[in-house]
């Protein structure tokens, strides 16, 4: 059965200045939902921490097709433990096995209906080039730190090579960080 969690980043598709933000209109949001088969507690904190300072370095230089292959590559990169785990793409599999559904279903498929032990990681990148993130239980209860996860999921600093530690201070006091409300993770979810 595994470790089973799903990671969820979000981007609006458009040109971004130097600083991230959104130069002209959105055409669209971007979704890569991820889902793991080995992911929890501090691994998945150090994915998050992954991913927001590698999107805070790149988020000038976002194309759409591009930066959502290097973003699932990042995403199934544990740098304290220097590992990979490989993810499936959620919507690749939805579209190969339920075609005929109509989107709104697909959507609930995506976020609420994958299997899960381990919680859920959400992260959107915002138009003014700031980022929400929220981790969540199995049922995307409620928006949570990664201090709370960590408790949640009764998750110690089980790894000797976790920067666990070092990862919840650099998610806790980014400037251009902001824990998500239940409204903006319900709107990310719909």
């Amino acid at each position: 059965m595994g470790q089973r969690s799903q990671i969820y980043v979000s981007y609006s598709v458009g040109h971004r200045n130097d600083e991230g933000k959104l130069d002209e209109k959105s055409y669209g949001k971007n979704l890569i939902p991820l889902y793991f088969q080995w992911n929890y507690g501090s691994r998945m904190v150090s994915r998050a921490r992954g991913l927001v300072e590698w999107l805070e370095d790149y988020k000038p230089y976002i194309l759409p097709n591009e930066t959502d292959k290097k973003i699932r590559r990042i995403a199934e990169t544990n740098f304290d433990m220097r590992d990979v785990v490989f993810s499936a793409d959620l919507i690749q599999e939805y579209v190969e096995d339920n075609r005929e559904l109509p989107v709104g279903e697909a959507l609930c498929d995506i976020f609420e209906k994958q299997g899960n032990n381990d919680g859920k990681f959400f992260l959107s990148l915002e138009d003014d080039g700031s980022f929400k993130y929220a981790f969540t239980d199995r049922e995307i209860t409620k928006p949570m730190t990664a201090e709370q996860y960590m408790e949640w999921g009764d998750y110690e600093d089980e790894e000797p090579e976790s920067n666990l530690k070092e990862n919840l201070e650099y998610l806790e006091n980014n400037k251009n960080l902001k824990l998500m409300t239940e409204k903006e993770l319900h709107a990310f979810i719909n």
